[in-house]
């Protein structure tokens, strides 16, 4: 059988977010159908080189852009699509994409994807980004075949609500339930690590350190429920990525004693059976891939209603708006902490989340 090449485009490679979505959809690609490449087109400071040695040991080919400039990188990767002849480009770098489905239709490959992740855009939306925004919008809109998303919001932010009627599919972050599904042992492994008694709540939070997540919130909830209730600590697992934040909530509330910051970790799939609720209070986001993790754990889930409604599929999974007072946060922590976890079914949750299940779409959408 002659494989399909598929190149595949990121920024860098971390263990969170649109990367990770993306190295789990090549993970369990089908290896005697495809052969994988991945490009990364802006690697900085975040760059996992472990992680990149992983996915070289795994196989898979990598490839990282040497220019700078927008014009300068068309060429180059304009000039390795054309060395390569790949079959299918599934591009992750949102409006960028515009320049790779672009590259792709000149390097006249036939299947050209790109995938959207986000529903809004990390940092204020300049004039200069405005017209980039537009530019790339249209760009994509005519360059690409077939266009993703992890959620319909997501959709709308990158092809635009014209892009609705251009019919966008909803592809959804799909995960292997079994590695996230609860374990006694992670769960005490992981609160020995931390010395973290088993009559002591334990609020976790999974998520990069930096201002869309919003993780001083949870401190401060964290120092309301210590009011009345000594026996409950944080843990906050994540690359640090912007603390400044995070270190003037803990020195305003003293909460530095009982707050836990983990930086990047390899076992993150442990926490969830370690944690006894997840603490979500994102200013914006559109399909938290932690979240459905979160879910697949039975583990309670308090969400910021900024959040995609879209991630919610287990019963003990409430959204609350920021604009609540901090006290009513601190009531449905404690309603939602003391349910029995175990009870909680994951029906919903396979049928949609299920990486096999995931990739058989996926399939279908590289190979029609």
């Amino acid at each position: 059988m002659i494989k399909k090449k598929i190149l595949i485009v990121l920024q860098f490679f971390r263990r969170g977010g649109v990367e990770l979505v993306a190295i789990n959809f090549a993970r369990n690609l089908d290896r005697n159908k495809y052969e994988i490449t991945f490009l990364l087109v802006g690697i900085d400071e975040c760059h996992d080189v472990k992680l990149e040695k992983e996915i070289e040991d795994e196989g898979f080919n990598v490839v990282k852009l040497s220019s700078r400039g927008y014009f300068n990188r068309y060429k180059e990767i304009l000039g390795i699509m054309k060395k390569e002849r790949f079959d299918i480009v599934h591009s992750h770098v949102m409006f960028f994409s515009g320049l790779v489905a672009m590259a792709a239709r000149r390097a006249d490959i036939k299947k050209r994807v790109t995938h959207s992740h986000a529903t809004k855009w990390n940092n204020k939306e300049n004039l200069r980004f405005k017209v980039y925004k537009l530019v790339m919008r249209f760009i994509i809109n005519q360059f690409a075949t077939d266009k993703l998303a992890c959620s319909k919001q997501a959709g709308i932010f990158l092809y635009g609500k014209r892009g609705v009627r251009n019919n966008f599919c909803v592809l959804p972050n799909g995960i292997d339930l079994h590695t996230f599904a609860f374990n006694e042992q992670f769960r005490k492994e992981i609160r020995n690590e931390f010395h973290i008694a088993d009559e002591e709540w334990l609020i976790g939070h999974i998520g990069t350190i930096y201002y869309i997540k919003n993780q001083e919130f949870i401190i401060k909830l964290l120092a309301e429920m210590r009011k009345t209730n000594k026996n409950i600590k944080l843990i906050l697992v994540g690359e640090k990525a912007d603390c400044s934040a995070v270190d003037n909530a803990l020195a305003d509330t003293h909460m530095k004693d009982f707050v836990y910051l983990t930086g990047s970790r390899q076992d993150v799939y442990k926490f969830y059976s370690a944690f006894d609720i997840m603490i979500f209070p994102s200013h914006f986001e559109a399909l938290p891939v932690s979240l459905i993790e979160a879910q697949a754990a039975q583990l309670p889930c308090l969400v910021s209603d900024t959040v995609t409604k879209d991630c919610k599929f287990n019963e003990n999974f409430k959204f609350l708006s920021l604009e609540c007072d901090i006290n009513i946060w601190k009531e449905n922590l404690e309603e939602l902490i003391q349910a029995d976890r175990q009870t909680i079914r994951l029906d919903a949750l396979k049928e949609n989340y299920d990486i096999a299940n995931v990739i058989k779409k996926l399939n279908e959408i590289y190979l029609n």
